[in-house]
């Protein structure tokens, strides 16, 4: 399934990543949603490789700059600048504090536990058709 991009900013980055190394490129044209980059890798120095080079890569061919890094790995975070993390994790002594919950668009992640949490809202409504008729077509 491909991430949802608008095709502007889909053929932007691709641009800019089609000159770079194939893990570089599947990055981006698999691994983005509007403007997150969400993956997942075995190890933490292939994760640091890769961040950093999709910095690298945005920065020099597209004039993007990647910031606001989250991660769940205290050690991923603290081979980037501290301008280059999220606001939450800037103020953070990685080694001591306990990381937070991130919340972003759509999911919030207990960056601690690895887990997603998913806060879902049905606000009341009557049980009346027009009630029923609602709650359905917003489903839809």
């Amino acid at each position: 399934m491909q991430p949802h991009l608008p095709p502007q900013k889909k053929n932007r980055l691709r641009k800019c990543v089609e000159r770079a190394d194939e893990d570089a490129q599947k990055y981006v044209c698999d691994n983005f949603c509007v403007d997150d980059g969400l993956i997942s890798l075995k190890s933490r120095k292939e994760a640091v490789k890769l961040q950093k080079k999709i910095q690298e890569v945005l920065g020099k061919q597209g004039n993007l700059q990647l910031h606001k890094i989250v991660s769940n790995s205290p050690d991923l975070m603290a081979a980037f600048k501290k301008e280059d993390l999220d606001k939450e994790m800037k103020s953070l002594d990685l080694d001591k504090d306990k990381l937070p919950v991130h919340t972003s668009t759509g999911p919030s992640w207990d960056l601690s536990s690895d887990v997603f949490i998913f806060n879902i809202n049905f606000p009341e409504k009557p049980d009346t058709r027009k009630g029923i008729y609602i709650d359905v077509t917003q489903c839809l």
